[in-house]
Formats: C-alpha cells, sequence, structure tokens
C-alpha cells in the first residue's frame, strides 16, 4: 500500500478512485471500507477535517452492515483526530469503545491494534503505566499471532513508556528491535517512527549528533505524512536550541507547527522549544508569553509531560534573569505535573521516574 511507503497524496488519490468504482459497483461494504483508509490517510497527512468526517461516516456504515472488526478501525481514527486535537478525554471513549468492539469479535489483531492505540494516545498524558500495560498485551497478542506491524507497533509505545518513567536505556532497547523489524518488512512509516523513537531515546542518554542523524532520516522517511514529520523536527529544534543555534530552532519550529496546527499535542511542544529560542535572541519577555500559551494548552490537553518541560523553561529563563521567586513558582508547577503522573506509577516505574531528568531538575529548583 502507498501509505505504508509514505507516499500518502498518491494513496489518498488511489483510494479516491477505488471508493467511486465500488460506489458504481454498488458495494455498500468495500464503499466503507476504503472510506477508514482513506480517513487514515487523511490523518496521517495532516488534514483532520477531512479525517473525522471519513472516520465518523465510515464508523457509521460500517457498524449498519454489522462488521464490527473494521468499524474498530475507523474508530480507532477517530480517537487519534480528537486525542490530537482536544486531549486524552477526547479520545479515550472511541479507542475504548474500539477495544470493545474487537475483543469481542475475538479477533485478535484488531484487538492488539486497539490496545497499542490505547497506549499512544495515553502516552502524551503522562500516563505511563496504562501505556505499558497496555502495550505490553498488545506485544503478546502480535507475537503470538506473528503479525510483524502490530508488533512493531507495540514495540514503539512499549519503548516510549520506558523513556518515560526514565529508562532510556531500556527505551533504545526496545526501540532498536523496532528498526530492526521495520526495516525487514520495509514499510517508511514505521522506519519513520523507529528513526525518531531511537533519535529521542539517544538524546535522553547524551548523544546528539547520533541523535540527529536518526531524526534527519526519520523527516525524510516520513515523505508527504506529517504525523511522522513533526515529532522529529521538534526534536532536532531542540538540539540546536542545545547547540546555540536560536535561527535554526525557529526554522524547523516553523516548519514543525505549519504542518497540521490541529495536531496539538505535537505542536505544543514545538511551541516550547520555539519560545525558549525567543528568549536567546529577543529576551525573556518575549519567550515567557509563549510558554505561558503552552502551559495552558497542556491543561486544557490534560498533557502532563507537556506541561512540566513549559514549566521548567519558564523556571530555568526566570532564574538566569535573576527572578528566583518566580523561578520557584514555575518550578513548583512542574513538580505538580510531574506528581500527578507519579502518582500512577508503580513502585519500580516510580523509583526510575523519581530519578529522572525532569523531576531531579523540578526539585534543584525549589531548592
Amino acid at each position: 500500500m502507498l501509505l505504508n511507503v509514505a507516499r500518502g497524496a498518491e494513496s489518498r488519490a488511489e483510494l479516491e478512485e477505488s471508493h467511486r468504482l465500488l460506489a458504481e459497483l454498488d458495494d455498500g461494504l468495500g464503499q466503507a471500507r476504503v472510506l477508514d483508509m482513506l480517513g487514515m490517510c487523511s490523518a496521517l497527512r495532516g488534514d483532520f477535517g477531512p479525517s473525522i468526517v471519513q472516520s465518523e461516516e465510515a464508523a457509521r456504515q460500517l457498524h449498519a452492515l454489522g462488521d464490527w472488526v473494521n468499524e474498530s478501525s475507523a474508530l480507532i481514527n477517530m480517537a487519534f483526530g480528537y486525542g490530537y486535537r482536544d486531549g486524552w478525554q477526547a479520545g479515550e471513549p472511541w479507542v475504548r469503545r474500539a477495544l470493545e468492539l474487537a475483543t469481542n469479535s475475538g479477533a485478535r489483531a484488531p484487538e492488539a491494534f486497539a490496545r497499542g492505540a490505547i497506549a499512544q494516545l495515553a502516552l502524551p498524558a503522562g500516563l505511563y503505566t496504562l501505556a505499558r500495560r497496555e502495550a505490553e498485551t498488545a506485544l503478546s497478542i502480535a507475537r503470538a499471532i506473528d503479525h510483524r506491524e502490530w508488533t512493531v507497533m507495540a514495540l514503539s509505545m512499549l519503548g516510549r513508556a520506558r523513556l518515560g518513567v526514565g529508562d532510556a536505556e531500556g527505551a533504545l532497547r526496545l526501540h532498536e528491535e523496532m528498526l530492526r523489524m521495520a526495516g525487514e518488512l520495509g514499510a517508511n512509516i514505521w522506519m519513520a517512527e523507529a528513526r525518531s523513537n531511537v533519535g529521542e531515546d539517544l538524546i535522553a542518554l547524551g548523544k546528539p549528533e547520533e541523535a540527529d542523524g536518526q531524526l534527519a532520516a526519520s523527516v525524510v522517511d516520513s515523505g508527504d505524512l506529517v504525523f511522522y514529520m513533526i515529532p522529529p523536527l521538534t526534536m532536532r529544534a531542540a538540539l540546536k536550541l542545545a547547540a546555540g543555534d536560536p535561527h535554526g530552532v525557529l526554522a524547523l519550529t516553523k516548519e514543525a507547527a505549519g504542518r497540521a496546527p490541529w495536531m496539538r499535542a505535537f505542536i505544543g511542544e514545538a511551541q516550547r522549544v520555539e519560545a525558549e529560542a525567543l528568549a536567546m535572541l529577543e529576551g525573556v519577555d518575549a519567550a515567557l508569553p509563549r510558554l505561558r500559551k503552552v502551559e495552558t494548552l497542556a491543561a486544557e490537553l490534560q498533557a502532563a509531560p507537556m506541561r512540566w518541560r513549559a514549566a521548567l523553561a519558564t523556571a530555568r529563563l526566570l532564574r538566569d534573569a535573576g527572578r528566583p521567586d518566580d523561578a520557584r513558582a514555575a518550578a513548583a508547577r512542574a513538580i505538580t505535573a510531574l506528581e500527578s503522573t507519579a502518582r500512577e506509577l508503580d513502585a519500580a516505574d516510580r523509583a526510575s521516574f523519581e530519578a529522572s531528568e525532569p523531576m531531579v531538575h523540578a526539585r534543584a529548583a525549589l531548592a
């Protein structure tokens, strides 16, 4: 399928033609299934409006036709759309319904996909225990039925959950396995995601040059699918920020933020990095209003990691500007977000999370 090799525009054209031909044949089930694929294609290309319309209509038609397995797929596409725009609580009901349909059908592959989707939507909210549990179940199912795509997806989510709690080495092992399998599949979308994951792990392990190589390759592999492109662009911008190149940061964050503004779970992170670059160029006062907006967005999306990153960035800038009381207030907001995540972790993960970089920096900033 053209979508798997990140040729979204061509995929959409082929799917639209298939939908037209199936309409001529009066094949309602075929039309509904193609409409589901069109919804996924639109979402990956960053077209939220068409994606939601197509996925909702596909789900309605598939439900009426009794095809609950493919209805589950359409509901997952809806969950991604609403979740990445409006946060976990907006996406959760749809993905939970998708899982219910998949498990009731007895079809194991759709169940693995639905569980992987729950993990994917839980991660931006900092719900790492939930993400780990669902990803582990998805991985077990996918391996049992030898479904390599859903194995790759589960490895991706499980690794991100490990990174979230501060286990970068464990995350890298999982993501390197994912990268090997993605290469065997020959699917650009999985290569793009795997390289983005590996790049993020390498950043956490203090290997910025290796990370940047992976992230640059991820952007190339993404083709015209902005869903896969925005995170590595944002992480490359963060690397340029650390290297003291604010102009390079702004070029990358502008590209990331302009691709799909509705993907607010991604765009908020780009806006945070952009604000820190503006502080380097124009001073702290140029950055603070932008960081406040990111904190507000994070609260709206129930995105605890975005919230603590923005608050920590604010604390750093205020401390460097000689405003220690304001800096401690920002650090306290970061601690609140971090502790909301820590409370839902089991003992082993909580110990790792308490020793993670953001928690250590937040506690130091309060001292």
